[in-house]
């Protein structure tokens, strides 16, 4: 629930859908329902993401769609987009009509043009909390390993390494 109290799906229907109920369980989802494209997910498992749909009545697909143009191509039945890495920029904020909420896989939206979404009213969203366990215990293991990134130019100019990574040692006198 959203804090004026409309469910988080109803943003995909049109104001006379609003009060849709999802469809039986394990039954087909009606063609009119809202239709939303997972696009650019490089992992094959969406079994969470077809349960969350699939209880909202929602539709879903799948798109590689690597550009602009296959976005624009491949991308036009969509009420929604779920996207990982997929650029989705002005040129097809303003070529999807139906378009009506962008979302993204992962902590930032630098991969939108949320301008231009904005000036249509499409809602552009965020995972914020989206791999963080993975990025934490990432670098947990690597600290355990004595092992230390960083893009410190100077730091392997004056050591006379490439590259950036180096050894914790290399950093805390012993």
């Amino acid at each position: 629930m959203q804090e004026d109290g409309a469910r988080a799906e109803d943003v995909l229907r049109a104001p006379d859908e609003a009060g849709m109920s999802g469809p039986a369980p394990g039954g087909p989802l009606p063609a009119s329902s809202p239709f939303v494209l997972i696009c650019g997910l490089d992992h094959a498992d969406v079994a969470e993401e077809e349960a969350v749909f699939r209880e909202a009545g929602v539709r879903f697909g799948r798109v590689a769609a690597p550009t602009e143009d296959d976005l624009l191509r491949q991308c036009g039945g969509a009420d929604a987009l779920l996207v990982q890495y997929a650029r989705v920029s002005r040129r097809v904020v303003q070529g999807l009509p139906r378009l009506r909420l962008v979302v993204r896989y992962g902590v930032g939206v630098d991969g939108v043009d949320v301008a231009a979404a904005t000036e249509r009213g499409i809602p552009v969203a965020n995972v914020p909390d989206y791999g963080t366990d993975e990025v934490a215990n990432h670098a947990v293991a690597l600290l355990r390993k004595g092992v230390f990134v960083t893009a410190d130019e100077a730091y392997f100019r004056k050591v006379g390494r490439r590259g950036g990574v180096a050894l914790l040692r290399d950093f805390i006198p012993v």
